[in-house]
């Protein structure tokens, strides 16, 4: 079982390489002008089974693929800038179909509270991305649009790898 859980984490972490490259291609930095304090954005998508099996999470789980977030990352470490904002970090409100689309695809799996979630992760990861994504709403709806194109669930579908958890997948089965 320990193994099979340890798996889960590697292709986890391969899937969310492989989205980085995906990820980098869409929102290549062209080198002149705008914010030069990171390389790429990182499309951070989670399988709330798979990550609440090992912690404990809010009630009911979605059986999809959800964000966790956008970050702004840097080439050469796991590093990423944090809280480009200055201390200062608020939202502007939320139309009623974006709210409704990120409480489905971005919900805040370890507390009630979506809205406390997002503003955390604008404030660490958004405000750090202003040169493409000015205001949190876009920063939102760009993550929200990417989700829809990588769409995980057809990726691994085409590949014959399911979510179950009855069985797991090997690592060599995901080449």
């Amino acid at each position: 079982m320990a193994l099979s859980r340890l798996w889960r984490y590697v292709i986890v972490i391969v899937l969310l390489n492989v989205l980085a490259v995906i990820v980098w291609s869409l929102f290549a930095k062209s080198g002149s002008g705008g914010n030069e304090n990171y390389d790429y954005l990182l499309l951070a998508i989670q399988w709330a089974p798979g990550i609440c099996s090992q912690k404990q999470c809010s009630h009911p789980l979605p059986t999809r693929w959800t964000l966790h977030g956008l970050w702004p990352t840097f080439d050469d470490s796991q590093l990423s800038p944090e809280n480009c904002g200055g201390g200062s970090c608020s939202l502007d409100p939320l139309s009623g179909h974006l709210e409704s689309e990120m409480k489905e695809k971005w919900p805040n799996l370890f507390q009630r509270g979506d809205e406390s979630f997002w503003k955390y992760e604008y404030c660490k990861h958004g405000t750090c991305c202003t040169d493409i994504l000015s205001k949190p709403n876009d920063y939102f709806k760009a993550a929200l649009k990417l989700l829809d194109i990588v769409s995980m669930s057809k990726v691994l579908g085409a590949a014959g790898i399911t979510p179950n958890s009855g069985k797991s997948h090997s690592f060599l089965s995901m080449n």
